[in-house]
């Protein structure tokens, strides 16, 4: 291993930062929730929960979080310009988006999040 290479250990992580962070994209939810801005006032809360999940409890690759990243933005924006309720078409594509991006990093060896046999 070259000395400046970082060894990426397997399993969950979390510090400080991620916890605030996280309390402030609720706080932000909140308070565009409080300002009338509807269902999408809380897309920061889930865009930055499913990151953590991402990047801390699974670990996955650059690459699937990119294409989940894509698939939520596409099916985000068709939500709102053909007015369909947000939440409702939104979660029954991003949740089974997650799920693969997850198995597709597992299968691939790209993952290295919790339960991961070194």
């Amino acid at each position: 291993m070259h000395m400046f290479q970082h060894k990426r250990e397997p399993g969950f992580r979390v510090n400080a930062g991620d916890i605030l962070l996280i309390g402030v994209c609720l706080g932000i939810s909140a308070w565009l929730s409080n300002i009338g801005m509807g269902p999408v006032s809380w897309v920061p809360a889930y865009v930055v929960a499913t990151f953590f999940l991402f990047c801390n409890v699974f670990r996955i690759g650059r690459a699937q979080e990119l294409v989940w990243a894509a698939c939520f933005t596409a099916v985000s924006m068709a939500a709102l310009y053909l007015e369909m309720p947000y939440w409702e078409t939104v979660l029954p594509v991003s949740i089974p988006v997650t799920a693969a991006v997850v198995f597709w990093a597992w299968r691939t060896g790209s993952y290295n999040g919790v339960r991961l046999r070194a």
